[in-house]
């Protein structure tokens, strides 16, 4: 099994990873292994094994065997006794969860920002606004994807800064995996800019109305995207 998984997976996730001596390794290796899995660099249904990793970073098993746990508790991994530890694969009802979850929030959200927002916050999302344009001429659609994280993001610390975005965050690693995907597709990175800048005029122009059809559009685009990213990698979701 160890050596299926060391010739299958080149652990180039690991690759310039750089351990910060001064804050624990268990936080940072959970964070190393969960955005591997959101950004597709292990992808579902994959082998991993905790051996292997800990020979890589030259860490003992413990802090590995910790965020494996965690990452199991949010539904990322699947370990099973006697077989092995395994990326897991979309859940299309998770999906569709975390569709809910994060309407409700960023409808809330935007609500609030029509209402409070501020010239200085307009233009920090101008600016990303205007990265994201630039990202689409590269087709880095890792970047792509950041930046649509960013855009959001932003929103999200204007109300409240401090767990408003790690709640929204937790409960859409399923979401966040097929829009990577859905990404790649060559129209959905321009319909995502467009969606976005609706969302910024409304909010902009204080249309509580235009900026709520606008947000809740966007959103809903998920799904179309699960039937359509489906079809080209069935073997990444659950049955």
């Amino acid at each position: 099994m160890e050596q299926k998984i060391r010739k299958n997976n080149t652990l180039n996730w690991i690759k310039g990873f750089e351990i910060n001596r001064k804050i624990p390794i268990g936080p940072q290796i959970y964070n190393l292994l969960r955005e591997a899995i959101v950004s597709l660099k292990l992808i579902p249904g994959e082998p991993i094994s905790e051996k292997i990793i800990c020979e890589e970073l030259g860490y003992s098993r413990t802090p590995i065997r910790e965020a494996v746990i965690k990452l199991e508790d949010e539904g990322l991994i699947e370990v099973f006794p006697q077989k092995g530890t395994y990326i897991s694969k979309i859940s299309v009802e998770g999906v569709l969860e975390s569709q809910f979850i994060r309407e409700t929030m960023e409808c809330a959200i935007i609500n609030y920002v029509v209402n409070n927002g501020t010239v200085k916050l307009f233009d920090k999302i101008s600016l990303i606004l205007k990265k994201y344009n630039k990202a689409l001429e590269k087709k880095d659609y890792n970047d792509l994807f950041i930046l649509d994280e960013k855009f959001h993001r932003q929103l999200a610390d204007f109300c409240y800064k401090k767990r408003l975005w790690k709640m929204i965050n937790l409960v859409k690693p399923d979401m966040d995996r097929l829009r990577l995907m859905a990404l790649k597709s060559p129209t959905r990175p321009f319909e995502v800019i467009k969606e976005h800048e609706h969302i910024f005029n409304a909010i902009v122009s204080k249309d509580e109305k235009k900026a709520d059809e606008a947000i809740k559009y966007h959103l809903r685009y998920i799904f179309k995207e699960i039937n359509e990213t489906k079809k080209m990698n069935p073997e990444y979701f659950t049955k």
